[in-house]
This record gives C-alpha cells, structure tokens and sequence, in this order.
C-alpha cells in the first residue's frame, strides 16, 4: 500500500501533463490519436472521451465529481468493457487497486475499474504500468483535463513519487 505523505500533497496539485482548459482544445489533441491506447481517471473526464467517441482501454472512476457522488454516468454505465471493483480509501494506493490496474493494462480486454473510495492517486499506477506512447487523462479540479503521453521521463517521475509514498508491497 503507498499512503501520501503531507509533503507530497502540494506538488501532486500541479498538472503531470499538458493541462486542457476546454472540449475544443481536447478535440484537437485527441486528432490523429485514436490508434493509441487511452486510460482515464475520473467520472467527469471519462465521460467526456466516451462522448467524444473515444474507447478507452482502462476506465477508473469512482461514482463522484468533486468529491459528491453522482452514480454511475451514462456514457461510463454503457461502455462496453468488463467491470472490476475495489476498495481504495482518500489519500492511498491500496494493493488491489495497484494489482487491478496492472492487471487490467497488461490485459486484452477493455476494463472498467470502479473504486469505492476515491481515484485521484490511481493516476500514478496508471502511468507506473502503461506503456509507452499511452495516453493518460485526468481531472484538474476546477481548471480542465490532464493529459500526459507516457514516455521514459513521467515514468521516472512516477517512479519517485512512488518512492516517497510509504510502500507496504516491497513486489512492485
């Protein structure tokens, strides 16, 4: 299990990637895109690519949009892909969430990943475990969506974040 230490809060509220401010600007990035392999993490930004026609190969949310539950949304209910549930608590990276998103990426398969709990730090493992040239998105609260191209150097970043996150499962 990784637990965020006070220390890293601050940092991880800036952007990863590049940071999108509207569905125009997301629309030009995504052209010419649509052959890549694409994970999302959040209700309101998977939902989005799933209206915008995207097929993400991983979908992790958790039934909430600024910390207030909205269910299920439409767009992530009828994608088509097979659902996993777990538990990741506010703050951490539970172990079953880490192997759920492992797991998932090395899959064939589409996935939803539904967390009870909150998402937000699901994003590190995404990047941890994809490869290269996958497409990462995420919610900015309040500013637009994240979006990062995995390459060596955000892997290495993740690696040290990971680092100083305390780590219960000396395997990953």
């Amino acid at each position: 299990m990784y637990i965020l230490p006070e220390e890293l809060r601050k940092e991880l509220k800036k952007p990863l990637g590049k940071l999108i401010k509207d569905e125009k600007e997301l629309k030009s990035e995504l052209e010419g895109k649509s052959d890549l392999e694409i994970i999302t993490i959040g209700d309101k930004v998977s939902e989005t690519l799933l209206k915008l026609g995207m097929k993400p190969k991983l979908v992790i949310y958790d039934k909430r949009i600024m910390r207030n539950y909205v269910g299920t949304l439409p767009e992530i209910s009828s994608y088509e892909a097979t659902l996993v549930k777990v538990e990741n608590q506010r703050g951490t990276i539970s172990d079953e969430a880490l192997r759920a998103i492992k797991d998932a990426i090395s899959s064939k398969d589409r996935i939803k990943i539904e967390v009870q709990g909150e998402e937000d730090l699901l994003t590190l493992i995404a990047i941890h475990f994809s490869n290269n040239d996958t497409l990462v998105f995420y919610g900015q609260p309040n500013e637009g969506i994240v979006m990062i191209k995995v390459d060596a150097e955000i892997k290495e970043k993740v690696k040290s974040i990971l680092r100083c996150m305390e780590n219960g499962d000396k395997d990953n």
